[in-house]
C-alpha cells in the first residue's frame, strides 16, 4: 500500500489554500518531516526489526484519520467546483476564528457566482494543460526537474548514511536535525530575496558540499578524512532539504489554482523516479565512490 504515500502532495497544497502569501513559506516549512525523519533513527534504534518498526510507524498514522472530522475543505477549491454555499461557511467559520469581520456575503456571493459562470464554461482539466502555453510548459518541466535532482540527492545522501563514519542510528538523527536550520533559513530568506534566489542559493550550497565530499576522498587521506566527510554530507544534506522545501513552495504558487493539485502531483511523481535512482546511486559506492558524489 506504499502509492498511498502519493496523497502527501494534498496534505502540502490544502493549508497554502488557506492563507496569503506572506504565510505560505512558513506552511510549506512547518511539516515537520525533519522532526519525524529524528525520531524514526529513535524508533529504529529501540525496534531493531524491520516489522515492529514497519508496525509502529503505521499505527502513528491512525489518529490522523480523524481530522477528517476537523479541517475545512478549501475555499479556492469549493469555488472552482461550484460549491458557493460550502465556501461561503468555510470563509465565515475563518473569519469567527479569527475573530475577524465575516466576509460581506453579497459581495462574496457575486464573486463566487462570476467564478461559477468562468467555472461552467471552462472545460475539465487534465495533465496536458500543464503543457498548454510555452511559458507554462518551460515552468512545469524546471519544476519537475528540480523535483527529481531534490529527491535523487536528498534520499541518495539519506540511503548513504548507513556508510558515514559512526554510529549508523546517531547518523539519521543528526540527518533529520541539520534540516531544521536549513527551514528556518527557508522562512527567513523566501519572501525578502525571493523564490528563485532561495531555491538556486540552497541547490548550490548542496552541490558545493557534495562536490567537497569528492575532492576531500581524492586528496586527503587522514585519520580525520571519515569525520570531514560526515559534516561535508550533513551540511550537503541540510542545503538539499532547504531547496527542496522552496522548491515546493515555488511549486504550489506558479501552477494556477485550477491545476495546482495537478502541476504538485505530477512535479511529485518525478521526485519519486530521483527516490527510485538514488539508491541505485547509492550502490555505486561499492564500485565506485566518486561517482555517487557527483
Amino acid at each position: 500500500f506504499n502509492f498511498i504515500v502519493g496523497t502527501l502532495v494534498v496534505n502540502f497544497v490544502l493549508p497554502l489554500e488557506f492563507v496569503t502569501p506572506a504565510w505560505r513559506t512558513f506552511c510549506g516549512c512547518i511539516g515537520f518531516w525533519a522532526v519525524g525523519l529524528a525520531s524514526l533513527a529513535l524508533w529504529a534504534y529501540l525496534m531493531h526489526d524491520w516489522r515492529y518498526l514497519t508496525m509502529a510507524t503505521s499505527l502513528a498514522s491512525i489518529p490522523l484519520l480523524f481530522t477528517w472530522w476537523f479541517i475545512p475543505e478549501s475555499p479556492r477549491w469549493l469555488i472552482n467546483r461550484g460549491r458557493l454555499e460550502e465556501a461561503d461557511q468555510v470563509l465565515k467559520s475563518m473569519a469567527v476564528c479569527n475573530k475577524r469581520p465575516v466576509p460581506d456575503f453579497d459581495r462574496l456571493k457575486e464573486c463566487m457566482m462570476n467564478e461559477k459562470i468562468r467555472r461552467q464554461e471552462s472545460k475539465k482539466y487534465t495533465y496536458w494543460h500543464l503543457f498548454s502555453s510555452w511559458k507554462l510548459t518551460k515552468g512545469t518541466l524546471i519544476l519537475m526537474y528540480s523535483w527529481f535532482v531534490s529527491s535523487s540527492v536528498y534520499y541518495g545522501l539519506n540511503f548513504n548514511t548507513k556508510n558515514l563514519s559512526g554510529n549508523r542510528y546517531l547518523n539519521v538523527f543528526i540527518s533529520g536535525l541539520v534540516e531544521i536550520p536549513a527551514l528556518i533559513l527557508v522562512v527567513a530568506v523566501n519572501n525578502k530575496i525571493g523564490r528563485r534566489k532561495t531555491v538556486a542559493m540552497l541547490m548550490i550550497i548542496a552541490g558545493i558540499f557534495c562536490l567537497s565530499i569528492l575532492v576531500v576522498d581524492l586528496l586527503e587521506k587522514s585519520e580525520t578524512m571519515p569525520v570531514l566527510i560526515l559534516v561535508l554530507a550533513m551540511i550537503g544534506k541540510s542545503g538539499i532539504a532547504g531547496g527542496w522545501a522552496a522548491v515546493q513552495v515555488f511549486s504550489a504558487e506558479t501552477f494556477p489554482t485550477v491545476v495546482r493539485n495537478l502541476g504538485v502531483g505530477a512535479c511529485s511523481t518525478f521526485a519519486r523516479i530521483g527516490g527510485i535512482v538514488a539508491p541505485q546511486l547509492v550502490f555505486l559506492v561499492s564500485f565506485i565512490y566518486q561517482v555517487s558524489c557527483l
